[in-house]
């Protein structure tokens, strides 16, 4: 029996799901609540730009897809009946069965999120959010100290880790291979 919270928040996301058809503005919905995104900078941008040309390069010929905001992921997981929507700024899906038309489905493998004026909802509410629901890894970069942190879900503990880097390398865990100079992506 649905209790008279869920039913409201479902009503909401029902009401954020026509929202999204209709507005030509970005909107995620997380832990019931209708976020509207604002404009990225410049910079952001550019940031985005160079990690997806080296994403896209080191995902070619795999089974894994590089996506851009703004792509809808529902996160959706067994053991998790929530509605949730997010916007990443850059999402790797490894498992292709989550795509429809217009979003995905499930749990990205990686999720990038270049910090911008609401940095505490990447920082705070999706870091919990992303773990949750067990994302892989979980990068963040900050283009105002031109720093980046790489987070690794430790699927025995169920939270993450972050990942030692190096002399301005961003390194996965889940991937060893990938290296990415952050001088060039800054």
């Amino acid at each position: 029996m649905n209790t008279q919270k869920e039913v409201a928040i479902t009503s909401l996301f029902i009401e954020y799901q026509k929202l999204r058809e209709t507005s030509e503005e970005n909107y995620e919905f997380i832990n019931g609540e209708i976020i509207k995104m604002h404009s990225p900078s410049i910079k952001h941008q550019d940031i985005v730009l160079n990690l997806v040309m080296e994403l896209k390069q080191y995902f070619k010929g795999t089974k894994c897809k590089t996506m851009i905001s703004p792509t809808d992921i529902y996160l959706e997981k067994d053991d998790i009946k929530k509605e949730i929507c997010v916007i990443p700024d850059i999402s790797i899906m490894c498992e292709q069965s989550g795509f429809d038309e217009k979003r995905y489905h499930g749990v990205p493998t990686i999720i990038v999120e270049v910090l911008s004026s609401n940095w505490a909802d990447d920082m705070i509410k999706k870091f919990k959010l992303y773990q949750e629901f067990g994302v892989l890894e979980y990068w963040i970069i900050d283009p105002s100290s031109e720093s980046f942190m790489v987070y690794s879900y430790d699927t025995e503990e169920k939270n993450y880790h972050n990942v030692i880097q190096r002399d301005n390398e961003l390194c996965s865990k889940l991937f060893c291979d990938l290296k990415i100079n952050m001088e060039e992506i800054f």
